[in-house]
């Protein structure tokens, strides 16, 4: 653990489910960059504070804040500037998937037995 670290864990937890709700991605990017706000706030750090002890620019921090899109290397160092380790807990959607993505795959190899699937190689 590296100095001044805090001993804060938080699960995070992502369920990507499959369905056809419309605009779930945009809301949850919102809901993170509120959530990482309102930690900040709580904590009673400003963004220059944050952006040094996360190596990240005041900038992502304002932009994530706001709503934005940001790659998940940045996500995960504002939360370590925040004092919290992310765990991550991915979940299969549904056995439907994985059937379907081991019938392509069998389905692929199958054609390149053939000698008809090289275009995948």
């Amino acid at each position: 653990m590296s100095p001044g670290a805090r001993n804060f864990w938080v699960a995070f937890i992502v369920w990507i489910e499959m369905n056809s709700e419309p605009g779930w991605i945009p809301r949850w990017i919102r809901e993170n960059g509120a959530r990482l706000r309102d930690l900040r706030i709580e904590r009673r750090i400003s963004l220059k504070q944050l952006a040094d002890e996360a190596s990240v620019n005041v900038s992502q921090i304002s932009r994530v804040e706001a709503g934005q899109d940001a790659r998940m290397s940045t996500l995960l160092k504002i939360y370590r500037g925040l004092g919290y380790y992310v765990d991550m807990d991915l979940q299969e959607s549904c056995e439907e998937v994985g059937d379907l993505l081991s019938k392509e795959a069998w389905r692929r190899e199958e054609y390149r037995d053939m000698g008809l699937g090289q275009r995948w190689r």
